[in-house]
């Protein structure tokens, strides 16, 4: 007998979502590196990676958010020293 229908048993297993796939692994004859991830992957020979000359690589940049929360940090601490150095006057 051929148990094929619905509730026969385990068939073959079915792929799993939570594991990523491994990825492929670059041929030995490419010859070109691959480009880096958030390149254009363009030749530019003008934009490196590292200063040239230094040796030393460039630092990725602050986000926006970030530097909107330093400035507001740096008022609101600016105001607060402010409202200090007053209320020193004032008492003393």
């Amino acid at each position: 007998m051929d148990e094929t229908g619905p509730g026969a048993g385990p068939g073959p297993e079915p792929e799993r979502l939570d594991e990523p796939e491994p990825e492929p692994e670059p041929e030995a004859g490419a010859g070109a590196e691959a480009p880096v991830e958030g390149s254009a992957g363009g030749d530019d020979e003008g934009e490196s990676e590292s200063v040239e000359g230094e040796g030393e690589e460039r630092q990725a940049k602050a986000p926006w958010h970030f530097k909107l929360i330093v400035v507001g940090s740096v008022v609101y601490l600016g105001y607060r020293l402010y409202q200090g150095i007053t209320w020193l006057a004032h008492h003393f």
